[in-house]
């Protein structure tokens, strides 16, 4: 037998110190972090409800998405079609957050009166990609939260219609329509080219004939019709499948969809530099930046001869799409902004 060691009641205080102060260091975690903590346990008490106007279009399915997402943070989430009146029976659902998609909708008086009465937090995740209006301006300021497709408006909604909380963030591409796959040999080229044959790029249009000589040119946009060594899709041309059959797309066309859409795909993008960009995406890293069509030429050249280099963008670009962009990421900040401020 060992004889017993009592040690004095402050050596054992000391000694618990220590104790404490080496598990803390092994796994630290400061109140921030905690905090933090804190939040995603508390998303798992909320209920959402997300309301939208969509049935068709472009964005039809974007409800659906980000109300599938949600289901994955929070305690409850629900989709519902807009329609006169309907604020009137938000009661039965009672929400924590109630989350507008779109801005093709006329809100009524009625409807407005009890937005600007609700003690639910209110948002409205606009669609507004090709730039806004006074009529989106008058719905964005019954909202206690705007999210825009476009980093540029932001100052537009805070200081004309007074909303404090506004913030950048885009739809994510839908992957289960924008993926890779086979691209069939009538939807190959070596140059896709989105937007609008508009004069800044006349100089460049016009050298792409020489430069990619007996190539094949897609453009998707208006006013391509001149322009006989590039073929123009039709407006409701599939253009999942031209990414695809793409070995380059060139994007200046401003509808920062096609961003993510090209992404998703694992296509090649060259796009024109403008500050919404680099919320989200790195340039050089999962995307090529061009400034002007002299920068344009240069970059085609370059690139047409680095294929590791732009076979390495475009993959870096489609696994942001599975996590960084992803729509699950963006219902998450939009989660975080809205539980935070």
């Amino acid at each position: 037998m060992y004889p017993t060691v009592r040690l004095h009641p402050s050596s054992q205080k000391y000694i618990s110190k220590v104790i404490n102060k080496a598990v803390q260091n092994i796994n630290p975690v400061d109140k921030a972090e905690a905090s933090n903590i804190h939040r995603v346990i508390n998303y798992k008490n909320m209920k959402a409800l997300i309301v939208s106007p969509y049935n068709e279009g472009l964005h039809w399915r974007t409800p659906q998405i980000i109300t599938e997402q949600l289901k994955r943070l929070v305690h409850e989430a629900y989709v519902i079609k807009a329609y006169p009146g309907f604020l009137a029976e938000l009661f039965q659902f009672n929400p924590d957050l109630l989350i507008f998609i779109g801005n093709d909708y006329e809100f009524g008086p009625e409807d407005q009166q009890i937005l600007g009465q609700l003690p639910t937090k209110t948002a409205i995740w606009l669609s507004d990609h090709d730039g806004s209006s006074e009529e989106i301006k008058g719905v964005a300021s019954l909202f206690d939260y705007v999210f825009t497709q476009t980093s540029t408006l932001i100052p537009f909604y805070r200081f004309e219609s007074d909303v404090q909380h506004v913030h950048h963030l885009p739809f994510a591409a839908d992957m289960s329509f924008f993926h890779p796959k086979p691209a069939d040999e009538t939807c190959e080229s070596s140059l896709l080219i989105l937007g609008d044959a508009v004069p800044r790029f006349e100089a460049f249009i016009s050298q792409l004939s020489y430069l990619m000589k007996r190539k094949k040119i897609f453009a998707s946009g208006r006013g391509w019709e001149p322009y006989g060594h590039i073929r123009c899709l039709p407006a409701d041309a599939n253009l999942a499948n031209y990414y695809n059959g793409a070995d380059m797309v060139i994007n200046w066309s401003g509808l920062h969809h096609h961003l993510f859409e090209c992404a998703s795909c694992g296509a090649f993008q060259l796009i024109q530099e403008h500050p919404g960009i680099y919320d989200y995406f790195k340039p050089g890293y999962d995307v090529a930046v061009f400034h002007n069509p002299d920068d344009l030429l240069d970059s085609i050249v370059y690139y047409s001869a680095q294929v590791e280099q732009k076979r390495s963008i475009a993959t870096n670009a489609l696994q942001g799409s599975m996590y960084r962009y992803s729509f699950l990421q963006m219902v998450y900040q939009l989660l975080h902004i809205m539980h935070t401020h």
